[in-house]
């Protein structure tokens, strides 16, 4: 994470779950920081660890969060057209 003045986390990234060929990435990035290249440095920093680990890191934003999608392309992430199904289930 990058700390911010008042002590509060500026940016932060990480793993949400890792599993033997993949690590799903997460990023936050306080507004008041927004577009100084902080979430790109620490997503950067989470996928050369899950790369070095021989792990996939995989990039999983909603298709309305244009900052979010645009920081994952700068770094190398491609758009796969695919989705994720979220919820819980109901047993009968």
């Amino acid at each position: 994470s990058v700390p911010a003045r008042d002590g509060t986390n500026a940016a932060e990234a990480g793993t949400s779950w890792i599993s033997t060929r993949f690590g799903e990435v997460f990023v936050q990035v306080a507004e008041t920081v927004r577009g100084r290249g902080l979430g790109k440095s620490v997503v950067s920093a989470v996928c050369t660890n899950l790369l070095q680990r021989k792990r996939t890191p995989l990039y999983i934003t909603r298709t309305d969060n244009v900052a979010s999608r645009k920081l994952a392309e700068r770094l190398g992430f491609q758009d796969t057209g695919g989705y994720e199904l979220s919820g819980a289930i109901s047993l009968r």
